[in-house]
């Protein structure tokens, strides 16, 4: 299993709405998503491997949210890595 985890600004109810908006952007698709435990699961599309993503999301502090992105394949690390880029730089509204 990969993993990678990571503190980026907002909620974690924001942070893993942005997740969700940066999967389904790279062509996966949500399976399960949890406001109240602001975890995703999702299932890549077409351009990506056919393998599941999760995302889980816990209060970090004051204004900030540790996210734990893990994959059921190692060789998923670039989309870990892409997703983990978008979290911590792109600017939300």
């Amino acid at each position: 299993m990969a993993a990678r985890e990571l503190v980026v600004r907002g909620a974690p109810e924001e942070v893993v709405y942005r997740a969700a908006l940066a999967l389904r952007r790279l062509g996966a698709r949500i399976v399960r998503y949890d406001t109240g435990e602001a975890s995703l699961e999702a299932r890549a599309g077409r351009r990506l491997l056919p393998q599941v993503v999760r995302v889980r999301a816990r209060p970090e502090g004051e204004a900030a949210t540790r996210v734990v992105i893990d994959t059921d394949r190692r060789d998923w690390r670039a989309l870990v890595r892409q997703l983990a880029a978008e979290l911590e730089t792109a600017e939300w509204r």
